[in-house]
């Protein structure tokens, strides 16, 4: 998740407003179960095809990020 906390700093530091983001990122981090972390991982991605539509990262960056997610939700 590194890289998608140094893309937020990117982000903040443009003046976005990432407080939904970084919400998600902390439940994702408190979940206890497969259910809730499928859940928050396909919160996240959303928010980051959303981002990629709107131009800020591309859709490869987006990808990379989901997979670096995944990899790091572990119960």
């Amino acid at each position: 998740m590194k890289a998608l906390k140094e893309l937020m700093n990117r982000l903040t530091a443009e003046g976005r407003d990432l407080s939904e983001l970084e919400r998600m990122i902390d439940d994702l981090a408190a979940a206890g179960t497969m259910d809730e972390i499928n859940y928050y991982e396909g919160q996240i991605y959303g928010v980051l095809v959303g981002l990629s539509i709107m131009g800020y990262i591309t859709q490869e960056e987006a990808d990379e990020l989901q997979n670096s997610v995944e990899e790091d939700a572990v119960i």
